[in-house]
């Protein structure tokens, strides 16, 4: 079982991954009183982009969500930084 904040951090990032495939960015959506602040990747350093497939043109069938949770901004975000090295390096394609 989730925990209250687990739940919220899923919510979360499920929400943002939606609105990106929308074309609607976090700002624009998340103006709704309780809404949790949705940190960006430039907020949180992603690095770039080394390539780009275009748009999708069909909505997808599965979407897949890392999830982890840790006391502070700072460890969330090696987390999610260290994501994106795992997957920018080869892996997980």
């Amino acid at each position: 079982m989730l925990y209250c904040k687990e739940r919220l951090d899923a919510r979360r990032i499920y929400i943002h991954t939606s609105l990106r495939r929308i074309r609607l960015s976090s700002c624009e959506c998340c103006q709704v009183s309780g809404c949790p602040h949705i940190v960006t990747s430039h907020e949180w350093g992603a690095r770039a982009a080394t390539s780009y497939n275009g748009d999708l043109h069909i909505t997808p069938k599965y979407m897949f969500i890392h999830h982890g949770a840790s006391g502070s901004k700072a460890e969330c975000t090696n987390v999610v930084k260290n994501y994106q090295n795992y997957h920018m390096g080869g892996h997980g394609k």
